[in-house]
């Protein structure tokens, strides 16, 4: 229970503003709270601290519980919100955003143009280098469908490897 705690006060801490990162904290602190007793130990406006529970709540770092409830001295039922944190729906929700965000680094830095230096006379197709290691023949690299033997374009002197 540690690590996870360790981790999620890590993320809101890199991520989010200081705000955030006091709610994540008390609540840690505090298991769960109510929006008037959490607004109080924040020192803010209950509009404000909804406003950043709102956030939390929609990035799955916070968990919001409304029940209705009666005041001493009132008959019409109120409704309280109750904050906490679900520990694997917020785990789950840090994997989630770490797999999206290797996706888009990934795609960043993929290479856009791959120089294709087997061509198949011919069908006249292409390949990298990295894609024809499976077509190995006794003769050399030949393609499937065709059965024509691959042929490697040389590297003209201009080009960045032929220098």
């Amino acid at each position: 229970m540690d690590l996870a705690k360790t981790l999620i006060r890590t993320v809101v801490r890199a991520f989010y503003e200081t705000k955030h990162a006091l709610v994540i904290d008390a609540l840690m602190v505090h298991s769960a709270l109510v929006n008037e007793d959490l607004a109080h130990l924040l020192g803010m406006q209950q509009k404000d601290l909804r406003k950043l529970c709102g956030k939390l709540k929609e990035d799955r770092l916070l968990t919001v519980h409304s029940r209705q409830e009666i005041r001493e001295g009132q008959q019409r039922p109120i409704n309280k919100d109750y904050y906490y944190i679900d520990f694997h729906a917020t785990i789950d929700a840090i994997k989630y955003r770490i797999f999206r965000l290797t996706q888009k680094v990934k795609e960043i830095y993929k290479p856009s143009e791959e120089k294709k230096d087997y061509n198949c006379p011919t069908c006249k197709a292409q390949w990298t280098q990295l894609e024809v290691l499976d077509k190995v023949g006794p003769f050399g690299f030949e393609w499937h469908r065709c059965g024509g033997l691959l042929e490697r374009e040389e590297p003209s002197a201009g080009s960045e490897y032929g220098s």
